[in-house]
Parts: C-alpha cells; structure tokens; sequence
C-alpha cells in the first residue's frame, strides 16, 4: 500500500497560485473550483460518509464530465467577457512551458538504436544533406530549409535542453563546423558558454510545435 500526500491540499494551494498568477495581468477576481481527479477507475475512494466536503472533491475520471455541467449550472454570472477569456487563454498559451520528459532512459532505449540526421519530411528517408543553406534528400530531392527542426526539437527531448556545435554535427550528420554554425546561428538561439564551449538552448523549439509520433525513427542499427 502506497500513501501520498494529500491531493486536496495539493490542489487547493495550485487553486491558490493559479488565481493569484491570473491576478498580476489584472483580470478581475476569477472564480476557480479545482477536483481531485482518479484516473484509475479500479481505485476505491475511501472517505468517512460525513465527510461530505471530501465526497464532492475527490472524484473518479468518468464523473468529471457531470461536475462541470453541476458547475456551469451554479455558476451563471459571467466574470469575464468574451474578449477577456480570449485573452487570458492567449497569455496562459503563451506562458506555458512544456517540461521535456521523453528521455532514453525512460523508453529503455540505447542511442546506438536511433537512426542520427535530418528526416525528409516528404518520403521520411535518412538522412538529408545539406547544401547552399537547404537540406536535399537524395531519395526523393525534396528541398527544405528547415527540416533540421524537429530533429533537433527530438535531441531535445531525448538527449539535453542544450546542445554544441560537436554535438549537433553528430546528430545531424553535418561534416562542416561552419555550416553548422551557420544553421545553429540563423535559429537565433540562446546561447551558453563562449568560443568553443559555446553550447545553444533548444528549449523553445518544444513549443513551437508538437513533435508528431514520426519525428522519431527507430532502427536495429544506425
């Protein structure tokens, strides 16, 4: 048996910080109800029947569906107009962060098992070269300037939120320190370090866009 510490507290404080977060961009007082949601349907929700505050908090997954329409039917007054939910989806959206989590380790997977260079997009082949600031795939001779992209989005993911200029040269499969330089500083990256250890913040690619289940190719051999 597995004991945890309490999710009501533990939701209740994120209830606290999300309003007092909202609050700085001078919306008006929010209302927000938070739920201690279990996804497990097999889970067994134990709690004393006079304890009702508990009953209608903690809740299984399937039930999530009629606590909001229970929620939307008691609360009728509009705080925030129509352009005012937009906006503060825009800024939730641009504030967010997505933690990379998809690491080797955790898949059980050895480097040695992934196909290293740029993907064409277009027939999926390894790898694409790059020549005159494209990446020409000698399979099918799509051009492309920035497929490179999700490759690095993926040793992101995979490796470290950092890379160099060695690095990236091994993983893209580029011979060249200059036209790899040249590809990692037309990014306009965040840089770590100076001269030769030099190293560039492949963060914010993970929010550009949501690698697809195809960005990452696995073969027996590289």
């Amino acid at each position: 048996m597995k004991y945890y510490q309490c999710p009501i507290i533990q939701v209740s404080n994120q209830e606290r910080l999300l309003k007092q977060w909202i609050e700085q961009f001078d919306f008006p007082p929010t209302p927000i109800t938070s739920f201690v949601v279990i996804s497990n349907p097999s889970c067994m929700i134990q709690v004393d029947p006079g304890d009702k505050s508990t009953n209608q908090k903690v809740i299984h997954g399937h039930f999530l569906p009629t606590k909001i329409e229970q929620q939307l039917a008691i609360s009728k007054k509009q705080v925030l107009s129509t352009k005012e939910v937009q906006n503060l989806a825009k800024i939730i959206i641009k504030h967010h962060k997505i933690k990379p989590t998809l690491t080797l380790k955790q898949l059980n997977i050895n480097a040695t098992e992934l196909l290293f260079g740029v993907q064409c997009s277009n027939c999926l082949a390894f790898p694409m070269q790059s020549i005159h600031s494209f990446w020409n795939c000698p399979t099918c001779h799509y051009k492309s300037k920035d497929a490179h992209i999700p490759s690095l989005r993926n040793y992101c993911l995979l490796f470290n939120e950092t890379i160099s200029n060695k690095e990236a040269r091994e993983f893209l499969r580029v011979p060249s320190t200059n036209v790899m330089k040249r590809i990692l500083t037309s990014m306009g990256l965040q840089t770590i370090g100076s001269t030769r250890s030099i190293k560039y913040n492949l963060y914010p690619l993970i929010n550009l866009t949501s690698p697809s289940n195809r960005d990452i190719i696995i073969s027996n051999s590289r």
